[in-house]
């Protein structure tokens, strides 16, 4: 999938390992109150690839700029008024200061289809304006799949090759179809390719979850959970919202992307197999007994480029 603005050689070279290192980002949080578990070290930490334990050669927490996607639903059942999105567009700056000077945004929309509404900025009010102009007429349908799909395969025009890479999707994650009046199975690219996508650019799926108003309906044509299974799979995380909160949630989201650590390792398997490698990162028993349990969320594996 090619993009105008994805032309440059390598961006993901930090993430797919053509530099020799895999770098997680990875959030720890207290299992009682989700909260995050700040002021770790590298010490604390303790990660396996394929059951070998590796060695920890970067470590930082919010040092490394963040490349942000917002990938807005914009089916009739996610925003069945322009007044629903004049709310998000209103919520939004405020959300985005959060962000560091060197920090990029990008935003996509998705429906049946997806488009690039605003290519990666660094002016925030560039993609305030560009929520002006979130459109869903025309498109029939949804198709999760195919948003994080498109929102993965642009990530790699990120302007800094070594960024911290999340995409943030405001949806009620049910993608359904319609053929002559009737529900159907979307037209979709594979679920499994969205996700190979995602590892090997890097990207974080952080979802935000409110009810739409085809959320309960039941039929076999309809598929829910995708962006959830996204998030769990690449060490994002979900959290519910309603059209009237939204932009306090997305603070809530990008201050949350601020807190997560970046870790870094050389793989002692140098082979280049294009298999898929299996990640597990924990903290040491002494973290657990100062904090209490917690639970350490990041991406499952990558795969290796040859």
């Amino acid at each position: 999938m090619q993009f105008a603005q994805a032309s440059q050689p390598n961006q993901d070279e930090p993430i797919r390992l053509k530099g020799e290192l895999v770098v997680l980002d990875a959030q720890v949080l207290h299992k009682k109150t989700a909260l995050a578990v700040s002021n770790l070290v590298r010490e604390d930490f303790i990660l396996y690839e394929d059951g070998v334990k590796q060695h920890i050669s970067h470590f930082s927490q919010d040092k490394l700029p963040l490349s942000v996607i917002v990938l807005v639903d914009v089916s009739g059942s996610v925003w069945p008024n322009l007044k629903s999105f004049e709310r998000l567009r209103r919520g939004a700056l405020e959300a985005l200061k959060l962000l560091k000077r060197e920090d990029e945004v990008a935003l996509m929309q998705f429906a049946e289809k997806f488009t690039l509404v605003q290519p990666f900025t660094r002016n925030r009010d560039l993609v305030v304006d560009a929520l002006a102009r979130l459109d869903g007429r025309g498109q029939h349908g949804t198709n999760v799949d195919e948003g994080i799909l498109g929102a993965a395969s642009y990530i790699h025009s990120a302007s800094n090759p070594d960024s911290r890479r999340a995409i943030i999707a405001i949806t009620d994650d049910v993608s359904i179809g319609l053929l002559n009046g009737a529900y159907a199975v979307p037209t979709t690219h594979a679920e499994g390719e969205a996700l190979r996508e995602l590892y090997e650019s890097g990207s974080v799926v952080c979802a935000m979850l409110h009810k739409g108003d085809q959320t309960d309906i039941d039929d076999p044509h309809v598929k829910t959970g995708i962006a959830k299974h996204f998030a769990e799979a690449t060490g994002g995380i979900s959290i519910q919202t309603s059209r009237e909160d939204i932009a306090a949630r997305l603070s809530d989201m990008i201050e949350r992307l601020r807190q997560r650590y970046t870790i870094g390792y050389s793989p002692s398997n140098t082979g280049r197999d294009a298999k898929f490698r299996k990640i597990k990162l924990s903290v040491t028993p002494e973290v657990e007994k100062r904090e209490g349990p917690v639970a350490v969320i990041t991406r499952k594996g990558y795969y290796v480029v040859r």
